[in-house]
């Protein structure tokens, strides 16, 4: 299996481990079981993290198309470069909404929002 290929797998399954440990850690390891709002939050932010990968890989290939003679790290680093501020203003209106269901709302709702039940 090629690096390409294998590190991005690896990079979701992390992502989605994410909120089982959260959990698992604020229950005390009591229930870590699957429970609705943990899955869809798993769920929630390994889509964030394909579409980021997904975004960056197509303005990768965009800028080879474009510009064939810069070194392919430069041009790696650029297209992070420019993908960066597309991925911190998502992540801002992300957090701004989990904060709104954390403050607005109750039961179900409000425990995806802090990964609990």
């Amino acid at each position: 299996m090629k690096e390409g290929v294998s590190r991005p797998a690896l990079t979701r399954a992390r992502d989605a481990d994410i909120p089982r440990n959260r959990k698992a850690r604020l229950t005390g390891f009591q229930r870590c079981g699957g429970e609705g709002t943990t899955g869809a939050a798993g769920h929630t932010i390994v889509g964030y993290g394909v579409n980021d990968t997904i975004v960056l890989f197509d303005r990768v290939r965009e800028e080879l198309k474009r510009d064939q003679k810069t070194d392919f790290k430069a041009l790696t680093n650029r297209c992070v470069n420019l993908t960066l501020s597309r991925t911190i203003l998502t992540s801002a209106t992300t957090l701004f909404t989990v904060l709104s269901l954390l403050i607005f709302t109750s039961g179900d709702i409000k425990g995806f929002a802090v990964l609990r039940k």
